[in-house]
């Protein structure tokens, strides 16, 4: 099977700005924004140059049909005015940005959610203005685009992931995925159960996932391009996999409730004074043991001198190693009592902890599904694995999902969550005022909705684009849509991007 994390490379090389910007950095003081002064990880496609870009304005003037049949721009409907329309993915920042718009706009929205490819397709005949989508235009959408004379421009608003993470202090003998291995390990019929199934690096230590519902974008994301299922649903997951509502569910699954890792602190205290009473505890019940045996062999001979008729002395001798026998007797059990009483609730905490700490060790080795976003708040809990891809030489690599390599689509498991139109759409007062708005403002979306975001300095770029109505140049090379190089860029083997084999995830 091959992965998808080789095209993902591919694409992230191949789909970065036409200005020549470097992968942006993280470290913003901005809640997990990439820094503002770092060059820029924003990918956008415009199949056509910008002198095709005129002439299909000169279309829209002049509508024609190709001999095939194609219809061109012109014949395509035309917008209602005052409306954008948006379809797309759900589980995106769209909704909260259309609120915030709509508050201060006199425009009006038309948002629907029919998916991804849907979206692309009715893009491309002129249905809708915008898709929102977790994924960029594939060569088929792109190549349908152009056939009617549409020239994509795609917009970058912001970035998410889903990281694969274990207990943070378990060691399971390695720290890097590949893809192929994610898939056997989640996959439906898969019989993983222990880390060392999964690759000869890894130690004997059981294994169990669990994660959100395929209800979420996010999981929906992890079924379509980790277990190749363009509609994903928890039939295609493993039927070890557990299924919690929330991350927090899912967090205690993979490293123990806190109260059970609270408790497990106490216990290396709590252990061994319990067990130097337990010793005491046992020294006194043998000594209570004597004592209570002494008592029966004083009071028998007692009685035995009484039926001897032994002379007063001896019977009086008796007498006393009676009284001394009841008395040790007594101090016995008064010893027993003392250390029963702080052995007793000892014991009982003792037992506590220790159900605690099988429970938290229950959790060794469990992998649990998160976003990016989570995983940073509980960075001191979770154990995120890197994920390998092959570099442009073939060499593999693996990447950690930080905020930089998730931005930039260089972590396979990322998501840039994306905006799609055409130029002909941008004409429009409506599209241009709406996505200016959206970009303007989507670091403040982004961070409600626990997404990374962007540099601020990528999304001045974007804005530049609609104000300038100077878009990225991206020409068709191979089947699929690729940067067209200029200036130095072009001869740079260092910084030139190769061309996109498949540029869909």
């Amino acid at each position: 099977m091959r992965t998808h994390t080789t095209a993902r490379r591919s694409l992230v090389a191949a789909l970065t700005l036409a200005t020549g910007l470097t992968l942006a950095a993280c470290g913003s003081d901005d809640g997990g924004s990439a820094d503002d002064t770092q060059g820029s990880g924003v990918s956008s496609i415009n199949e056509s140059d910008r002198e095709a870009a005129d002439d299909s304005a000169t279309a829209d003037e002049d509508p024609t049909t190709t001999e095939d049949g194609t219809v061109l721009v012109g014949t395509l409907p035309d917008p209602e005015p005052g409306l954008i329309r948006i379809d797309g993915a759900e589980g995106t920042l769209t909704p909260r940005a259309n609120s915030a718009y709509l508050a201060e706009s006199g425009n009006r929205i038309n948002q629907t959610f029919t998916g991804e490819s849907r979206a692309f397709q009715r893009l491309c005949v002129g249905e809708i203005d915008l898709v929102d989508s977790a994924r960029p235009i594939s060569p088929a959408e792109w190549e349908q685009c152009q056939a009617q004379g549409l020239d994509i421009v795609q917009f970058q608003v912001a970035a998410d992931a889903l990281v694969l993470a274990i207990k943070n202090e378990t060691d399971v003998g390695g720290d890097c995925l590949n893809t192929n291995q994610v898939n056997e390990i989640f996959r439906v019929g898969s019989t993983i159960n222990n880390w060392s199934q999964v690759g000869t690096n890894f130690d004997d230590v059981p294994l169990r996932t669990g994660g959100p519902d395929i209800d979420t974008g996010e999981l929906r994301f992890f079924g379509r391009y980790i277990l190749n299922s363009p509609e994903p649903s928890l039939s295609n997951f493993a039927g070890s996999y557990r299924v919690f509502q929330d991350e927090d569910d899912t967090r205690i699954f993979v490293v123990g409730s806190a109260t059970d890792q609270l408790r497990t602190k106490f216990l290396p205290k709590v252990e061994p004074r319990r067990e130097r009473f337990r010793l005491q505890l046992q020294q006194a019940l043998r000594v209570l043991a004597d004592a209570r045996a002494e008592v029966k062999v004083a009071v028998a001979e007692q009685k035995k001198g009484i039926r001897d008729q032994r002379t007063p002395a001896a019977r009086a001798a008796d007498d006393e190693r009676v009284r001394v026998a009841y008395a040790a007797r007594g101090e016995a059990v008064t010893e027993v009592n003392r250390i029963r009483a702080v052995y007793t609730p000892l014991n009982k905490r003792y037992l506590t902890l220790k159900a605690a700490q099988a429970r938290v060790d229950a959790t060794n080795g469990r992998l649990g599904i998160f976003r990016q976003s989570y995983y940073a708040v509980y960075e001191n809990l979770l154990r995120p694995f890197e994920i390998e891809v092959a570099d442009g030489d073939g060499q593999m690599n693996c990447i950690f999902p930080s905020p930089q390599t998730i931005v930039n689509g260089q972590y396979p498991l990322s998501r840039q969550l994306l905006i799609t139109t055409t130029t002909r759409a941008l004409k429009r007062p409506e599209t241009s005022d709406y996505l200016k708005f959206y970009l303007q403002n989507s670091r403040t979306f982004a961070d409600s909705e626990q997404a990374i975001s962007l540099p601020g300095k990528d999304i001045q770029t974007q804005v530049g684009w609609i104000d300038s109505k100077d878009y990225p140049t991206f020409a068709s090379v191979d089947g699929g849509p690729v940067e067209v190089q200029e200036g130095s860029m072009a001869g740079d083997p260092e910084t030139a991007p190769p061309p996109v084999e498949n540029p869909a995830r």
